[in-house]
């Protein structure tokens, strides 16, 4: 199954379109409305509990549940449900009910009464592998088609990293859990200053533990991470209020985040999460706010050399960024890929297999200025040396003829 997900007239974004694939780069100037994109990309699998949440006035697949009844005939309480053949009436269904609930739904996600959004549409492509079988008594028939259905199209656990989680990790254990929960609860008169995904990443980073399983299938991830770019480990206290400790491999003490380099403490939400990954913490889908922040160029490249493991280890990746290092690696890791002498290559820069990526399992996205104060979204396709960005393209060659010009008198 394959999405494509449609948006107009959301804060400064006048349309966008992004499409399904493994790993997602977004690139734009800044206040370009990356941010916003991303956050309605994490809100995707919310959009399972808004079924419930909202009352948009109807039926959610009445008419595709009457069509069932009575084409299918019961054998021995079992149906099997296979999407496409129904693929034209649960598209439909399905924008009918975002139309209806789409302004409280971003309301919601941003905890901004006044947010408004013109459309938001969402198109599934189905193959002969997306069914589920349902045994089901016909007086329970529709509601448990409804929740098998919404279920298997919005099924994701996503992980939102924000720009901002170097603070939130050096603060996350001062934030009141339960004062930030009101803006979801009766209580409407209390201040909340953030939005849903920001709310469950500091939940979910107050609640890591260290129960750190030997057959963890991120083990070799985690330790490239401690190898080349935290140079220690990190691991949860115990006995700490839940506070994270970092220990270098040299020295072998153990600091708290707050007395460590920006590097650790930019890194620990994704390496507590990969290294203490559990079935209360099984994601399959992340939002990454600008991989690359604090980041030296050398270890920039290692980011995205982490961001391609993570994708070839089935992680749906949306990332944010504004560097051009990580563009490059990936392009690089697709040439290598198709290089003739690709085994001799690989073993002289010291890459293994799972560092490659296909062009198809990419997907590059820029915001691009209307010159009204709005942006679109356009895909990038790669050429012949990759992806090319036009907005680092741009500013590079800025830079460069100042060089040039500034250097010619002396």
């Amino acid at each position: 199954m394959k999405w494509t997900l449609k948006v107009k007239n959301f804060g400064k974004i006048k349309e966008a379109e992004i499409h399904d694939s493994s790993l997602r780069f977004i690139v734009g100037d800044n206040n370009s409305g990356k941010s916003y994109l991303m956050t309605l990309l994490w809100g995707m699998k919310e959009i399972a509990d808004s079924a419930n949440f909202f009352k948009p006035g109807f039926d959610l697949f009445a008419s595709l549940i009457n069509k069932i009844q009575y084409s299918q005939s019961l054998n021995n309480g079992e149906y099997e449900f296979r999407f496409c053949d129904y693929a034209d009436i649960i598209n439909r269904d399905v924008n009918l009910f975002l139309k209806n609930i789409k302004d409280e739904f971003v309301s919601r996600l941003f905890n901004f009464i006044n947010i408004k959004i013109e459309e938001l549409s969402i198109n599934f492509n189905f193959d002969e592998e997306d069914k589920f079988i349902i045994r089901a008594e016909k007086d329970k028939f529709y509601g448990m088609y409804v929740n098998s259905i919404i279920s298997m199209l919005f099924d994701m656990t996503s992980i939102y990293l924000p720009a901002a989680r170097t603070g939130f990790m050096l603060t996350k254990g001062i934030i009141n859990k339960a004062g930030r929960r009101v803006a979801f609860g009766n209580e409407k008169n209390q201040y909340e200053p953030f939005i849903m995904p920001i709310l469950e990443f500091l939940d979910i980073m107050e609640s890591v533990k260290s129960d750190i399983k030997s057959d963890n299938q991120y083990e070799k991830i985690c330790s490239l991470i401690e190898k080349e770019m935290l140079q220690g480990i990190l691991f949860v206290s115990d006995t700490l209020n839940n506070e994270v400790i970092y220990v270098p491999d040299l020295t072998r003490d153990r600091l708290p985040l707050r007395a460590v380099s920006a590097v650790v403490t930019e890194m620990s939400p994704l390496y507590l999460l990969l290294k203490n990954k559990s079935d209360f913490f099984n994601f399959d889908f992340i939002c990454y706010e600008e991989p690359e922040m604090c980041l030296h160029p050398q270890l920039q490249q290692m980011m995205a050399r982490i961001l391609i493991r993570l994708a070839n280890a089935g992680v749906n990746i949306t990332a944010t960024t504004h560097s051009d290092i990580i563009i490059q690696h990936v392009n690089n890791m697709i040439k290598l890929g198709n290089n003739s002498n690709r085994d001799e290559l690989m073993s002289k820069y010291g890459y293994e297999k799972e560092d490659l990526i296909k062009d198809l399992d990419i997907a590059m996205y820029q915001f691009v200025e209307n010159g009204d104060g709005t942006t679109s979204l356009e895909e990038l396709k790669r050429g012949k040396y990759g992806f090319a960005v036009p907005t680092f393209n741009d500013a590079l060659d800025k830079i460069l003829e100042e060089v040039y010009d500034f250097q010619e008198g002396e």
